[in-house]
């Protein structure tokens, strides 16, 4: 189906439901969305829709900034909502922990797996085309090891109100890094004059950790006040691990051992409820480790270690000019890594991101004018240490987008949303590119005693390539390297989405969606035999490159039913990702992804939550030669409450302690150094959580 008759249809529904809407008489105004989160539980807010900065009323009267069109079940675009709850109940340290359950989302391992380096893929989409925001503001990628971006591992969670999740392509209002989706974690507003908590846990992999019975440790401390306009809010996350090993007899080692410790700040100063300043420093900084051996160095064992740094400082200011919205946002980030593999190199890499926005939001009737200007500077530094040499000396790049977007609302009881949208991209090395969106939701809330919506939409996807898929150089292994391409070129996508959901007022939750992207010059890494060849010592040579045409299209299917004490809900995805050129399957994406969850509850203040997830086999590479096998993983969780401000939980994730196995096509083990997904034993642990 060609770009214009996609668009064109989604013209045909915009004017049937607009004629619609006109036709029908007026009726009461909606009460208050009760939208059931992924793990079956559910929240009544009252949104008050402000376009891209959304306002709610949750206790008392507190402003949140949202950089999502309008949340919690009235959008347009699908939106799943993690509560606060939700994290909590699954013992989520870091952003991984959190989406770990989550229908229609995969956790991928990026760069070298031993490090335990995560992304999110959503759609067969990979995490450089997922967008990461904290409070609506983007994550700059880390820039590191193989793959440029952010490593969700690395996003220590503490004080966190929800997790929104956007999946399908959303180019044309969120910029060029959410070809997949977006992701967006709102952090909490005390409201209060003081509060603290403090979530302590250890625990260990049994046999095969490699330290002391406490080989994981994990300490999540808070604080926050709030005197007259001023309020603030520290968070201290710190995690370190003695590592583990699956396989004793053999040389090496699984799991890093080392540790990540993130500390964030959030001031605000409210000039009146509608003018506020928030100024949010962060500091992330890891030393990690593993035990590996080196092909390049007579097959020795050596630590394979890497000491990064990140420091984050974004600025916003929220405000408003008699109805019209605004909001300022600043950030410059700085982030470097010092790697030491297992060949005899030592690499300093540095990377930097600034970003400036403009937001305007006008209310004009029942529509909802958004106005963006954005602009980007990216900078990349590579040294060898032992070389005495740069690998990449001060490449940088701008890029500038403008986009306009309107949240059209037609009120008969506020069944119809229609949402056009508009991005200019501007990139230093490439030509201007225009992406258009087109989203339609309608709501029926009186559908056979139930809520029923239906949503569709079309966007148009760019993303440029970045400065470490341009010009990157690595060492991996003494005899495997990786290497940036000068000479990539944007990609592009169409996406295509429709959607059934029925809410029934019996607390059951049905969903069905449908999407297709039709990608263009998709940006992936391959291996490259010739250029192997030509290298003294290297087997293997890892490049990124176009792949001309690729399709991922799939369907995900969802069921969530709340009983007296009881909540259960499941899912399954299908994805059928292709490479059009070659007809081979898309490497490291699943066919077919299954989770199913039970949470019981209430019982003497107690909670037990059960979680499985299903992977089918798949695919290490572009040949299709290399299998990663299918396999399935049991969590176990329990919480209990002592008092309203102490509670103590413990859990047992792989309780089968299954990991998938990699084999060629042939029958025979695949490489260690291809291994696709890392092997993580049963980790059993205990914790305690305090607030006040």
């Amino acid at each position: 189906m060609s770009r214009l008759t996609q668009f064109s249809l989604l013209a045909v529904c915009f004017l049937a439901s607009s004629a619609y809407a006109e036709s029908v008489h007026d009726s009461d105004a909606s009460h208050p969305l009760e939208k059931q989160s992924v793990f079956g539980s559910s929240e009544n807010l009252k949104p008050v829709h402000v376009a891209q900065n959304a306002f709610f009323e949750l206790e008392k009267v507190k402003i949140q900034a949202s950089d999502s069109q309008s949340i919690l079940g009235d959008s347009a675009l699908r939106t799943i909502v993690i509560s606060s709850e939700d994290i909590q109940n699954v013992h989520a340290k870091t952003l991984e922990d959190a989406l770990r359950y989550t229908p229609g989302i995969a956790i991928k391992p990026i760069g070298d797996t031993s490090e335990s380096g995560s992304g999110i893929s959503i759609q067969g989409l990979d995490p450089s085309q997922v967008l990461i925001m904290v409070d609506g503001n983007p994550v700059a990628p880390n820039s590191g090891d193989m793959v440029d971006a952010v490593d969700i591992s690395q996003v220590l969670i503490g004080e966190v109100e929800r997790i929104e999740i956007v999946q399908g392509g959303a180019s044309a209002i969120y910029g060029a890094n959410a070809m997949g989706g977006v992701v967006n974690i709102i952090t909490k507003n005390s409201g209060k004059p003081f509060a603290f908590s403090a979530d302590i846990s250890a625990g260990n992999w049994g046999s095969k950790s490699d330290g002391q019975p406490a080989a994981k440790k994990s300490a999540i401390f808070s604080t926050s006040g709030q005197t007259g306009r001023l309020s603030s809010q520290v968070t201290a996350s710190l995690l370190s691990q003695e590592g583990f090993d699956t396989e004793p007899e053999e040389i090496g080692s699984d799991g890093w051992h080392g540790h990540k410790n993130n500390v964030s700040a959030k001031l605000q100063y409210a000039f009146n409820q509608s003018n506020i300043l928030t100024i949010s420093p962060s500091f992330y900084q890891a030393e990690t480790a593993t035990r590996k051996e080196s092909k390049a160095i007579d097959e020795i064992t050596k630590d394979r270690t890497s000491i990064t740094n990140r420091k984050t400082w974004g600025v916003t200011y929220l405000g408003l000019i008699n109805k019209l919205h605004y909001k300022v946002h600043l950030m410059d980030q700085s982030y470097t890594e010092e790697k030491d593999s297992t060949s005899s190199d030592r690499l300093d890499q540095t990377s930097k991101n600034k970003a400036y926005s403009l937001k305007l939001d006008q209310p004009l009737d029942s529509h909802m004018v958004s106005l963006s200007l954005a602009h980007k500077y990216e900078y990349l530094n590579q040294y060898n240490i032992t070389e005495e040499e740069y690998v990449i000396q001060g490449e940088s790049k701008r890029s500038t987008d403008i986009s306009l977007s309107d949240s059209w609302y037609f009120y008969s009881g506020g069944d119809f949303e229609i949402v056009p949208a508009i991005r200019v991209a501007q990139d230093d090395n490439f030509k201007s590119h225009v992406s258009p969106m087109l989203s339609l939701l309608y709501s029926n809330e009186h559908w056979f005693n139930g809520k029923f919506n239906i949503r569709s939409s079309v966007s148009d996807g760019y993303k440029a390539p970045t400065l470490m898929e341009l010009y990157w150089e690595f060492d991996h292994n003494g005899d495997i390297m990786y290497f940036g391409n000068p000479d990539l070129v944007p990609e592009t996508s169409i996406n295509t989405q429709l959607g059934f959901e029925y809410l029934s007022n019996n607390n059951s939750r049905y969903e069905l969606h449908i999407f297709n992207n039709e990608i263009k010059n998709l940006i992936a890494e391959q291996s490259n035999p010739e250029r192997a060849e030509q290298l003294e010592g290297v087997n293997t040579v890892y490049e990124f490159s176009n792949v001309n045409q690729a399709r991922t299209k799939g369907i995900n299917l969802s069921y969530q039913k709340t009983f007296n004490n009881i909540a259960f809900n499941t899912g399954y995805s299908y994805l059928d990702a292709v490479n059009l050129q070659t007809n081979k399957r898309l490497p490291k994406k699943s066919k077919d992804q299954f989770h199913l969850g039970v949470d019981i509850f209430n019982i003497k203040n107690s909670r037990i939550s059960l979680k499985y997830r299903f992977n089918s086999k798949q695919y290490a590479d572009f040949e299709n030669e290399e299998i990663i096998g299918d396999y399935d993983v049991i969590d176990l969780k329990f919480n209990h409450d002592i008092n309203k401000n102490l509670a103590w939980y413990f859990g047992i994730d792989n309780l089968l302690d299954n990991s998938p196995s990699q084999y060629s096509t042939s029958g025979e083990h695949g490489s260690s150094d291809n291994d696709a997904y890392p092997k993580t034993p049963m980790y059993m642990y205990l914790g305690i959580r305090l607030k006040h």
